[in-house]
């Protein structure tokens, strides 16, 4: 019954192999710099509106 997550995926083979095993989220550089809370609020208003668009949502990760 937990989440696993995984910290610091950087490449598109460290994506694959932690998929591969198992992992429910990444976080990492591959998906975005470490951002200041008011650039995470624009991503977020930004993935959002693309969402309502009908575009596909970015997976989305925290990072820093």
């Amino acid at each position: 019954g937990k989440t696993i997550v995984a910290e610091g995926v950087e490449t598109t083979v460290q994506e694959a192999h932690l998929l591969a095993l198992g992992c429910d989220e990444l976080q990492g550089w591959l998906y975005s710099p470490a951002l200041s809370p008011d650039a995470f609020a624009d991503f977020v208003r930004q993935r959002d509106a693309a969402g309502r668009a009908g575009a596909p949502r970015p997976v989305t990760a925290v990072t820093g």
